[in-house]
């Protein structure tokens, strides 16, 4: 369960850059890596890992930081 936050804060921080295209870049790049660490999540909640109230908290703010991705790169793709 720490491998999450940890590669979550990781992947959120690597989302700073200087120009638009490279930003739309990392903007997919973190996306891709929420999209591995809900597959994780899901694998650690099937083996038992982790508690149901506890993987609802990660899936609901995976979800809403992947929506805020999504709208940060639509902003820049219509730059």
């Amino acid at each position: 369960m720490k491998k999450i936050a940890v590669i979550l804060l990781c992947s959120l921080t690597s989302c700073v850059s200087t120009n638009s295209f490279s930003k739309v870049i990392k903007i997919k790049q973190c996306t891709k890596n929420i999209e591995v660490l809900e597959n994780w999540l899901n694998e650690d909640y099937t083996n038992g890992d982790v508690p149901i109230h506890v993987a609802q908290n990660y899936i609901h703010i995976l979800a809403i930081t992947k929506e805020d991705l999504k709208k940060l790169q639509t902003k820049y793709d219509n730059k």
